[in-house]
Parts: structure tokens; sequence; C-alpha cells
């Protein structure tokens, strides 16, 4: 599964947490907008969301990303990420899925962008040991609770905003692979 964005949005969208999502939860802030840029991306074609008053915005997964996505634990949640004007760093959790029964599983990468960062290839393995349960210091979940949730998938979460002040973030070639 892949969207690539060359022709469009492919259904993607945006939203904002809260900048303190991970004290007080993963709980959408306002629904925004993703900007399809067809000349710009990684190759051409690429999502652009400015920043605005939404929070800490996140790129929201396509439809045909969810529901049963049992097959792909143990693979990778891939994705290119261009961040520009970056002020002052925000700690959240880098990637948020969530089930159709509400469980919030987050990951976390070491990634920190220092400044303006130029496109950035993401591998997030698809595994319980690499996830925390609703916060980034909370427990892995167990491998059961990670294919509940690969099972019932009502959302992803792509962190597009990694700076707390304006800024601007480009989502661009979103894979989501299964063991071979």
């Amino acid at each position: 599964m892949a969207s690539y964005f060359i022709d469009g949005v492919e259904g993607w969208s945006a939203l904002g947490y809260d900048a303190n999502a991970d004290t007080n939860g993963y709980t959408s802030r306002c629904n925004s907008y993703s900007v399809h840029l067809s000349r710009f991306g990684f190759p051409d074609g690429c999502l652009r969301r400015p920043d605005d008053t939404c929070g800490a915005m996140f790129f929201q997964a396509a439809a045909v990303f969810l529901g049963d996505q049992s097959a792909v634990y143990g693979g990778t949640l891939e994705y290119t990420l261009k961040l520009e004007q970056v002020p002052l760093y925000v700690r959240l959790a880098d990637v948020v899925m969530r089930s159709a029964n509400g469980t919030t599983l987050v990951y976390k990468s070491g990634f920190v962008p220092t400044e303006s960062q130029d496109w950035k290839r993401v591998v997030v393995p698809l595994e319980a040991s690499a996830w925390h349960r609703d916060r980034v210091s909370e427990a892995p979940p167990t491998e059961a609770e990670m294919r509940a949730v690969l099972t019932s998938l009502r959302a992803i979460h792509i962190r597009g905003e990694y700076f707390d002040g304006g800024d601007e973030a480009y989502l661009d070639n979103v894979l989501l692979r299964s063991v071979r």
C-alpha cells in the first residue's frame, strides 16, 4: 500500500494535537487541511502543510491505509518528510495509531531535527517492542495488543510539526509494507 501524491492528496488530511499531547493524551484538537504540490516532492508530488494555530500538526492517513492491516505486523510504515523554519523542538510521538475501540499506540524515533531539514526517510517498525501504549513514557504493548490495533486500524497520524512556532512540513512516499 502506498501514497506518492503525484496527482493529489489521495485522501490524506491533517489534524492538530495539543502541544502537551504526550502528557494529556493524543486527542485531536482540530482538523485542518493539506495542500498538494505537483512540482515539488521526492520525486515531484507531495503534501504540504503550513503551520497555523491548530496545535502540533500531524498528517492523517487516507482510508485505504485503515481497516484490517494485520498482514503488516512485523513490516514497516515508511515515509519521507521535509521540514522548514524550525525554531524550538517539541517532544511528541512521531506516529500515532488508533484502533476502532480507541486503543492508542505511539511510536517515537530518535529523529530530532535541528535546522531546516532536507527530505528525510523514516522507517517505522511495526512490531510491539518499538511502540508504546498511549504515551512515549508508557510500556510497550504486547504482541497481541499490537496485532489487535492493526486488525481494526481507525487512524494513522504521522507527525509533521517538530517545533513550536511557524514552520512547514512536506510529506511524500508513504508506504505500508508487510514482511516479505
